[in-house]
Formats: C-alpha cells, structure tokens, sequence
C-alpha cells in the first residue's frame, strides 16, 4: 500500500539522507491516512537523533483537500510526540507546496541550507599538515565517530550510530583524523564520475581552529584527484559562520543553491 503511494504520488517529498522512506517503517510516527477503501497519504517522522522529528517522508494522491490531509497527519503525528520523546518536529523544503505546508502549519524558518562548489585544477593546493595522521575510516571507526558528531554538532543536524553504520556502506570515501590514537575529526564524501560531494565534515570542538578540517579537505582533494575527479561540492547551513569561513578561504564558492529548513517546537 504505501509502495503504491510512493510509486502513484501527486505529492512527494522525502529527506535527503542515507536512508529510503520503506526503511522506516516500524518506527513511528509512520501514518496513513485511508479514504473508504483506499490509502491516499502516509507521513513518517520518527525521532532521529531522539528528541528530533524529520519530516522523512510525506506521499499524497492526486488531491485537492492535500492541506486538510497534510493538517490530519500533523495532528496525529503531535499527539504522538510526547510518548515518543519527540520535542520538535524539522523539514527541509525542496519544492515551494511543501514549503506552504510547514508555512501553513505555524513551521517557521530556521535557517537555509546552501551549496557550495570548488573546481580543484583552479584552486593552489591545500598545505600539508605533516604533525596530523589522517587515514581511511574502518567500519570498527564509527561507535568513535558518532560520539564526536554529537559533540560537534546542534542535535538536529546529529548523525546517529545507525545512521552513520548506512552511511558508511553507500559512502565513496570516508576519512578520519587521529592524535595520540583518538579520532578528532572526520570527512565523508559521495563521488560520481565528474565530482566529490563532501556530504559530512566534523572535529572535535576543543580542537577547531588547528587546521584539521584544512588536513582533511586536502586529504579528500587528493582523493579526488586521484580517481580524475576535478569537482568537488557541499552544503552548510547558511548561520554557519565558522563552516562557511572555512570553505571560502579554501576556495569553495556560494553556487546559489539554497533549500530553507523550517522547526516546529513542541514544548
């Protein structure tokens, strides 16, 4: 049934992450709203990372009252949140009717993710930082590198342990950044044929400002490089001062691309 709601849509939208919509079912809030005899919309917003509902995925058929069914949805999912420890509910708006939704539903806009791009053969190489170990990340890596997500990151951008586990199976390459044997920061990149896309960068926050984000991008470059890969892009949020500082300086430049993320706070 909601194989043909996500097949038949009108309406469509799903959260980019590492996850498809089927992969979770099972947790809730996952909804669906039956007309007569019928399933004509389905919403999925499990707490991920606990307290934080994405808005993973939200199907409608051809429907004119698609607010009123968006509206009974929501509802539903609210009423839920308590008992799931749910504290706020966050959507990224890909396309202007879903943005109307969350508009509409008192969601208010909490900042912009933006892209950036560098063409690398343009760009003066990165400096070597020859004091900081920098290695491909093994799969016995990833209980260490959740623990540094969630101290380097606000908790709705946390990445958790599942989600990092899928990740690392779709993932081109993932590097870490070592002192004394501890992982202090990461990157993790999707590649096609044309271009890297730097889908996860963190460090450990006691230790910003030491060029190991730099040490890590080169180590991608280099990467890049490698496999004739000459273009490489990212996202950051837009309040992101200290990410965006880091990214211009090594070159990277604001594309345009921009999508609005939108909160909605329970408490």
């Amino acid at each position: 049934m909601i194989r043909n709601l996500i097949d038949n849509h009108e309406y469509y939208h799903h959260h980019l992450d590492w996850q498809s919509p089927l992969d979770w079912l099972g947790q809730q809030p996952f909804l669906i709203l039956r007309d007569e005899s019928r399933d004509i919309a389905t919403l999925a917003c499990p707490p991920s990372p606990p307290g934080v509902g994405w808005i993973r995925l939200f199907a409608a058929l051809n429907q004119p009252r698609l607010e009123r069914i968006w509206d009974a949805l929501l509802a539903t999912a609210i009423e839920r949140s308590d008992a799931l420890g749910i504290e706020q509910f966050c959507g990224l708006a890909f396309t202007s009717w879903f943005q109307l939704l969350l508009e509409n539903s008192h969601f208010y806009h909490h900042q912009d993710v933006i892209g950036l791009a560098i063409r690398i053969e343009n760009n003066p190489p990165l400096p070597a930082h020859p004091s900081q170990e920098i290695r491909m990340a093994e799969k016995e890596d990833l209980p260490q590198i959740a623990s540094l997500d969630a101290r380097a990151f606000n908790r709705m951008w946390q990445q958790t342990l599942p989600s990092l586990e899928r990740a690392f199976e779709q993932a081109g390459y993932i590097s870490v950044a070592l002192l004394d044997g501890e992982i202090i920061g990461y990157q993790l990149s999707t590649s096609t044929a044309s271009s890297t896309h730097l889908a996860r960068l963190a460090v450990e926050p006691r230790l910003q400002n030491q060029h190991i984000g730099t040490a890590l991008i080169r180590d991608l470059f280099l990467h890049s490089l490698g496999n004739d890969i000459h273009e490489v892009t990212v996202n950051t949020q837009s309040d992101n001062q200290a990410s965006l500082a880091l990214y211009t300086k090594l070159g990277f430049s604001i594309t345009g691309e921009k999508y609005p993320v939108f909160t909605y706070h329970l408490s």
